[in-house]
């Protein structure tokens, strides 16, 4: 008993400690659970979404306004439901803390410097793949325009920021990195659990044309998370990238950067 205590009590000093990946108690069962009430949770909430702006649209409200409120609305149903999902079937069921998602203290230069080596590798391959895409196929990688979702111009711009740099990367590195990452892992391996979750991470985004480039994102931040012990390196790096493409998006847009 007094054996076992000790080595309860040597695991969560070590958990405590910057530089080693968090021990998380889940496994593939709870995954499958909170990926299922999420899917749930997200198309109920947007049938019921376009449902109201239907009814808005007949009371004269202007489409513009009730596409943004759409695009916002989803935004943040889609994340409450992966912070509600995560809650239910980690923190709260097995009751620990918010360090057993990798929201844990990190080493400020190692984190750092390793997420801008990430973001140079992941813009990189993100380059060469649409290269290798245009050369062999003849057209472009098309991603999905945001930007137009938000309105477009300054407010749109200031609008995206705020969901897509600050929102959605703490959201979804809690999300995929410390949540389904680690069940998985639990179940498979370590190797081919990062490589599930890098591919769940690109399916989450819904189009094909991008699939590889994001699941190789996912599969950088999944190193990173590993490396540095900590997800917040990661929600860094998601952060800034995030940040880049709605920016040159911005750009390209207003005429000030050519089009690829």
């Amino acid at each position: 008993m007094v054996g076992a205590r000790h080595e309860e009590h040597a695991l969560t000093a070590r958990d405590a400690e910057p530089g080693y990946p968090a021990t998380s108690p889940w496994d593939m069962g709870d995954v499958v659970k909170a990926m299922a009430f999420s899917l749930m949770v997200i198309t109920v909430g947007a049938f019921a979404l376009l449902a109201a702006a239907k009814f808005l649209q007949l009371k004269g409200v202007p489409t513009a306004l009730l596409r943004v409120s759409i695009t916002v609305g989803q935004a943040v149903l889609q994340n409450l439901a992966f912070v509600v999902s995560v809650w239910l079937c980690g923190l709260r069921k097995y009751r620990v803390g918010i360090n057993s998602l990798g929201l844990r203290p990190f080493r400020i230069g190692m984190g750092c410097g390793s997420a801008a080596i990430a973001f140079i590798v992941a813009l990189g391959f993100n380059v060469s793949y649409s290269i290798v895409v245009m050369v062999s196929t003849g057209r472009q990688v098309q991603a999905t325009p945001i930007l137009p979702l938000f309105g477009g111009g300054l407010t749109g711009l200031a609008l995206a920021l705020v969901v897509g740099s600050l929102l959605v990367p703490l959201v979804e590195e809690t999300f995929f990195r410390g949540f389904i990452f680690p069940g998985l892992a639990r179940r498979f391996g370590i190797t081919a659990g990062m490589i599930l979750s890098a591919g769940l991470f690109g399916a989450a985004h819904l189009n094909l044309d991008t699939f590889i480039p994001l699941s190789f994102f996912g599969l950088v931040l999944t190193l990173l998370y590993s490396v540095t012990g900590s997800i917040y390196p990661g929600i860094i790096l998601h952060s800034v990238n995030n940040s880049f493409a709605l920016l040159v998006a911005y750009l390209i847009e207003t005429g000030f950067a050519p089009s690829p």
